[in-house]
């Protein structure tokens, strides 16, 4: 349907208790609160350059709202979909770690049952949510 921006968060208490991470170099002696079922390796991007970083920590999910529960609460560093940290950056909730790399996106997929596609409902919610999140990122 879409691809979403992905944002590198952490809580201020995380920062606080951990400090801030000033290079991608930094992030692998942080805690992160991981993708169950994506790589363990993120990569970055900076100026055309890319920069892999492996992810390691205690809470795995498969989950965005979990993942992003979690880095509320302090667990460790998080690979957010923008549309599930943009409120709460400000809000004032999270922050934006590393702002000025690039983290690439994370694809949004529709899933329905074989032959979903040719009722005219499904086929309409289909069509408006692929306008809806092409015009809201």
């Amino acid at each position: 349907l879409s691809s979403i921006p992905a944002l590198l968060c952490a809580s201020s208490e995380y920062l606080k208790a951990h400090g801030r991470p000033k290079t991608v170099a930094d992030l692998g002696s942080h805690k992160w609160v991981c993708f169950k079922q994506g790589p363990q390796k993120l990569t970055f991007s900076k100026d055309k350059q890319l920069f892999d970083v492996t992810t390691k920590g205690p809470i795995r999910t498969n989950n965005c709202a979990a993942r992003t529960a979690f880095v509320l609460a302090g667990q460790g560093l998080g690979r957010l979909p923008e549309y599930d940290a943009k409120d709460k950056i400000e809000k004032g909730l999270l922050e934006i770690v590393l702002p000025e790399y690039n983290l690439g996106t994370i694809d949004l997929y529709g899933v329905y049952a074989e032959g979903a596609t040719s009722s005219i409902k499904n086929r309409l919610l289909i069509d408006f949510l692929k306008f809806s999140f092409q015009n809201n990122n």
